[in-house]
């Protein structure tokens, strides 16, 4: 191409040589493109742009609605949990119902708790389930009026989970340092 070039300037021909440069440095193969077609190019390609920054603001927004409305269903279900305790407290206070129903309830009320967050797709407590866990063992121990000391097995048991932890999981893997 090079060649054609060359010998058409030495023939005289000076201004076609300059035109098989322009088509050989033209983007589309040789042929060049007209100012119109190229403004309409750039009009698309901003437009194509403006859509992929409307788009990300678009899921940005989106993405704040839904924790916002996540924070509010939060605050709502720990209203409302808390509201069932101080009822049930009340109800438990007046009529007399004794302490294994009265620890009973409230371990259902908080794991129930737990059960419309997991409901909801919010995320689990595991304290609160641990809690409302051991609320209805200590509610069902006093109901059924075992004799033996509920705190000294709760420690065997605690002991017994941290050893199976640390035996059968993975080095540094233990209930102690799990998610930290």
């Amino acid at each position: 191409m090079m060649k054609k070039i060359l010998e058409q300037q030495k023939g005289g021909r000076g201004s076609h040589g300059v035109e098989i440069m322009r088509q050989m440095m033209a983007p589309s193969g040789g042929v060049q493109e007209k100012p119109e077609e190229t403004k309409e190019k750039n009009d698309t390609t901003m437009k194509t742009k403006r859509r992929k920054v409307m788009s990300k603001a678009n899921v940005n927004n989106n993405q704040g609605l839904i924790i916002k409305q996540r924070s509010e269903l939060t605050r709502k279900l720990e209203a409302f949990g808390w509201g069932l305790f101080f009822t049930w407290m009340g109800i438990a206070f007046f009529a007399h119902v004794g302490w294994g129903a009265g620890l009973l309830g409230v371990g259902i009320i908080t794991l129930g708790t737990q059960a419309a967050r997991k409901y909801f797709g919010l995320k689990l407590e595991g304290f609160w389930i641990a809690v409302g866990f051991l609320f209805v063992v200590g509610g069902v121990w006093k109901l059924f009026n075992v004799q033996l000391g509920l705190l000294p097995i709760l420690c065997v048991v605690a002991g017994v989970a941290l050893f199976v932890s640390i035996l059968v999981g993975k080095p540094g893997d233990s209930l102690l340092y799990r998610n930290r």
